[in-house]
């Protein structure tokens, strides 16, 4: 066995690089609180612990320094791997009104905003839009934004640029995944005007970057 980690905090989320060189993880610096309320005497404690906002890292499998990427205060943020040298990474602010796409460099650990949203009141709660996916050949990102004023599929180049809505309408999107070949996004969506009622769909992503369903 090998330690990788010592009092950095808590650990969640481990995940190989493709070619086992390395570990991402979460990470979230705890504290560990007793309180006595009135109610229940000065004799008997109550234990918590009280966590911080989770920070995306990294860590090469043989040990040696932890790489902190940027935190994510409104959520609790797992890198995924692009590829065996890129992560890409979910970060929402505290206020849940702004969230960005990431993608790290490990070998340099520099990191780039492929995609930044500001909504004015909030944007969508975590149970309801789920996390980004990333695309096995780690070119794309689909996820899912209200940006219209619903909750629709859309996707990003891992390098930059303007994402493509693949899903329009009077409908919510939700549970992404992406073929093997990265050519299509599987979800499943409601039906306009019938809310409770959800069916499987399929976006394509067609040559030259555009989209149908």
């Amino acid at each position: 066995e090998t330690r990788l980690t010592e009092g950095q905090g808590v650990v969640s989320g481990p995940s190989w690089s493709p070619d086992g060189r390395r570990l991402a993880f979460a990470v979230s610096k705890v504290t560990l609180r007793l309180d006595a309320p009135a109610y229940s005497g000065a004799k008997i404690l109550y234990t918590r612990v009280d966590h911080e906002p989770s920070a995306p890292a990294y860590v090469a499998a043989t040990g040696g320094k932890i790489t902190l990427l940027p935190p994510s205060p409104g959520w609790e943020a797992v890198p995924m791997w692009l590829d065996s040298s890129r992560l890409l990474v979910h970060r929402v602010l505290a206020d849940n009104r702004t969230r960005e796409l990431l993608v790290a460099d490990v070998t340099s650990g520099a990191t780039k905003v492929i995609y930044r949203e500001v909504d004015p009141t909030f944007w969508s709660l975590p149970f309801v839009a789920p996390d980004p996916a990333a695309s096995p050949d780690g070119k794309w990102v689909a996820f899912v934004s209200d940006r219209d004023g619903w909750d629709h599929l859309y996707v990003v180049s891992t390098s930059g640029g303007e994402p493509q809505q693949l899903t329009k309408g009077q409908y919510e999107v939700r549970s992404l995944a992406w073929s093997p070949d990265s050519t299509r996004v599987a979800f499943d969506r409601s039906l306009e005007a019938k809310a409770g009622v959800r069916h499987l769909a399929v976006a394509t992503i067609a040559g030259g970057g555009t989209t149908q369903v």
